[in-house]
């Protein structure tokens, strides 16, 4: 079942949406994404946005102030399910905009102007990048610009490219998203165009990488079952990072699991545990100090 803001069964339009889509889309052939946009279209022209919005709006209004709800700092999430989601996003000018960053969306996307005015789109490239593994040289290649009028829809591929929007009021947006496909989200400088960043786009794992790496700041040992626990969580990002805070936090504990990732299914932890193993066998201080 979807988190539904808008009610699929009681909007003809929506229902119709809901049903089309999964006709269209496979997720296992994330191109059949790109099928979907016709049924988009239509649900854009269609009443059923705005009226949720307004529902919306008055839940809020009938809600306690602790109340869960739907609403993110600038976006409202009308649909949601394991395949797709639909939300309305407010994207408010900033001074800073220019001076911020560049993320990738992971996600393959339909976006449609909802507003009076406007504005341009300015795409990146991104070329041939393996999301999963950080490179500080990997550069984006600006491209092309997009005039985006009221009513129009424009198609981004999220494996290609990354948007900014420019020259533009406050405006309100509805995007139609895919599931992540690249998990992977990248940051990168306004300005010089170089990444800065990789995140994860499950809140969950970026969540437990950062607990870990507190962890092994803070030097806190009797973290030390939890941390070793993590070294086989599903996830390879949280297994790696936690593999390197359980060297901060014990050598003999963070040498096996060493060895362990050494034989790790996937290629990244795998590697980066053969070098770890090597330059500490290089070094014969303690993996706390040599690391």
């Amino acid at each position: 079942m979807p988190l539904e803001l808008i009610d699929a069964d009681g909007n003809p339009h929506v229902s119709e949406f809901v049903e089309q889509v999964g006709q269209l889309f496979d997720p296992g052939d994330p191109e059949t994404f790109w099928k979907c946009e016709g049924c988009f279209a239509r649900l854009a022209a269609s009443p059923a946005l705005s009226n949720a919005a307004e529902q919306a709006l008055q839940r809020m209004l009938d809600a306690p102030l602790d109340a869960p709800s739907r609403w993110g700092v600038r976006q409202l999430s009308l649909l949601r399910f394991p395949e797709y989601s639909l939300q309305l996003l407010w994207a408010a000018q900033s001074h800073a905009d220019n001076a911020y960053a560049l993320v990738t969306q992971g996600s393959h996307a339909f976006i449609r102007s909802c507003s009076a005015q406007p504005f341009s789109v300015r795409f990146f490239a991104l070329g041939p990048v393996d999301f999963a593994r950080f490179d500080p040289n990997l550069r984006l290649e600006p491209s092309h610009e997009v005039r985006l009028r009221p009513g129009e829809i424009l198609a981004v591929d999220g494996g290609k490219w990354v948007i900014q929007l420019e020259d533009r009021p406050d405006v309100c947006i509805l995007a139609f998203v895919s599931k992540a496909l690249w998990p992977h989200l990248w940051s990168f400088d306004a300005n010089t165009l170089l990444p800065w960043h990789i995140g994860h786009s499950e809140l969950q794992v970026s969540q437990l990488r950062a607990v870990i790496q507190i962890f092994r700041e803070l030097d806190y040992a009797p973290a030390r079952a939890l941390v070793q626990a993590l070294t086989r969580h599903p996830v390879h990002d949280v297994r790696w990072e936690a593999v390197k805070a359980l060297a901060s936090l014990d050598d003999a504990a963070g040498i096996a699991a060493l060895h362990d990732a050494a034989d790790d299914p996937h290629p990244h932890v795998r590697a980066a545990a053969r070098e770890s193993l090597a330059r500490i066998a290089a070094d014969p201080r303690p993996v706390t100090e040599a690391s």
